[in-house]
């Protein structure tokens, strides 16, 4: 903070901000009314904040607007406390018991967030293949490939870790910056063969592999080589070095391929998640989706599957934040 006097830690700071400056009340309001708030290390006893959240509760009343004005990491909170709080504050706890799990659920939470609004982030550690074997490359292909390159060059996460920080005492060179050991950028490959994939997907030094296909809209079952693709992912010879999650596989498709084309009993999504770990999108916004918050489970017609899996997830800490963080 470049100005320490600007702090407000007391109840005075506090009446200096109410009574000698009032745009700050309204600067409250409107971040309040208008953004969703996390509160971090916040009791609920301040009155003066209580009281502009209050008025913002009221403005909002009667209207078709979401109730809920943020969410407050917040430990040891009963469970008639919280549904207090969410039905008369606003504020929806996300909270636990310390001491059955400790403090560590706090940095999941925040993990968790992380991964949910920077691709990058949640992509940390992975290796992304597309595979196309088509003589064109699709459009949808190149998108992506331009995604998720822009997303590498502007991670928020990467430019704050990657700028020069002080070396270890072996250093000889003390200003050299370095990268540490828990923060990986993913890797983007392209693949146009069964065997370009498989040497990708046999890279060690990856938690997590993705290979994103592409569905041609005039599909109507799929093509042989993609069955080809997916008896390979998961046949037990396989050996695939991945450390922690098993390969998932994205099929970028068309919203045609919801329903069952004439004369086929299962549509092309149908067939394709028959398999496990196999999701089936239909634009850019789902891809995204899957990378930010799937992976930690298959969905639950691929849990249902006949077919067992051979090897499992383990759960991810995204699974227990809400859809509405994604609007933080």
């Amino acid at each position: 903070i470049r100005d320490p006097s600007t702090i407000v830690l007391s109840r005075e700071g506090y009446r200096r901000l109410l009574h000698t400056a009032p745009n700050y009340q309204h600067f409250m309001k409107s971040i309040m009314s208008s953004r969703t708030i996390l509160y971090l290390g916040f009791s609920f006893t301040d009155d003066y904040l209580n009281e502009i959240r209050s008025d913002v509760m009221s403005m909002r009343k009667g209207s078709n607007e979401t109730k809920t004005l943020g969410y407050a990491l917040i430990n040891d909170k009963s469970e008639s406390y919280s549904k207090y709080f969410r039905d008369h504050e606003g504020v929806a706890f996300l909270t636990w018991d310390r001491k059955k799990h400790g403090y560590g659920v706090l940095d999941r939470y925040l993990e968790s967030l992380l991964c949910m609004t920077q691709v990058s982030a949640a992509l940390n550690g992975a290796k992304v293949v597309l595979f196309n074997a088509q003589p064109e490359i699709p459009e949808n292909h190149t998108r992506l490939c331009h995604a998720l390159e822009r997303e590498r060059a502007d991670s928020v996460v990467l430019k704050t870790i990657s700028k020069k920080m002080p070396g270890t005492p072996a250093d000889k060179d003390k200003t050299k910056g370095y990268m540490p050991h828990y923060i990986t950028p993913f890797m983007m490959t392209k693949a146009s063969t069964l065997g370009e994939v498989e040497r990708s997907l046999k890279e060690t030094g990856f938690w997590q592999s993705w290979v994103v296909i592409f569905a041609d809209e005039g599909w109507e079952t799929i093509p042989t080589l993609h069955r080809e693709l997916l008896h390979f992912l998961w046949h037990p010879h396989a050996n695939l070095e991945t450390k922690m999650y098993p390969t998932i596989v994205l099929v970028w498709g068309h919203t045609s391929h919801e329903k069952p084309a004439k004369g086929q009993v299962h549509s092309l999504q149908e067939q394709y998640e028959s398999y496990l770990y196999v999701k089936f999108c239909c634009s850019m916004e789902e891809i995204v989706e899957q990378f930010t918050r799937s992976t930690n489970a298959a969905s639950e017609r691929q849990r249902e599957s006949r077919r067992p899996p051979e090897r499992f997830f383990s759960v991810r800490a995204a699974s227990i934040c809400p859809t509405s963080w994604m609007n933080v």
